[in-house]
């Protein structure tokens, strides 16, 4: 049989080289379509949550002629709850929007690695 014969404790794997410092590492290349489909998403999303918030503030608007306009305190009570609750939720709606702001605008400020 042909055979290559090594001697004992013979290593085939060669030993790792150290890491430079100056070296500096990739990174992955972002081609132009995906930078400008994800800021399109974004704006879109933005849009789409300022809309919602257009809706909220109109339905809080009606919800307080609402109870005014009813005479009788068992009503009044029901509106006032449900306002409560609506006021929450866009409170919360406009903290989540001002953070999504936020971060999108802290990404936008770091600049991209550049890449040789």
């Amino acid at each position: 049989m042909n055979q290559r014969v090594l001697k004992e404790g013979a290593i085939f794997i060669p030993p790792e080289e150290p890491a430079e410092a100056g070296k500096t590492e990739k990174f992955p290349e972002k081609k132009p379509e995906e930078v400008i489909f994800d800021k399109a998403i974004e704006a879109e999303i933005l849009g789409k949550i300022g809309y919602l918030l257009e809706l909220l503030e109109k339905k809080e608007k009606e919800l307080e002629q609402q109870v005014s306009s009813v005479p009788e305190e068992d009503g009044k009570a029901d509106l006032k709850t449900k306002l409560e609750f609506l006021k929450d939720k866009t409170g919360e709606i406009k903290a989540e929007l001002e953070v999504l702001k936020k971060q999108i605008e802290e990404t936008e400020e770091k600049p991209e690695p550049e890449i040789r």
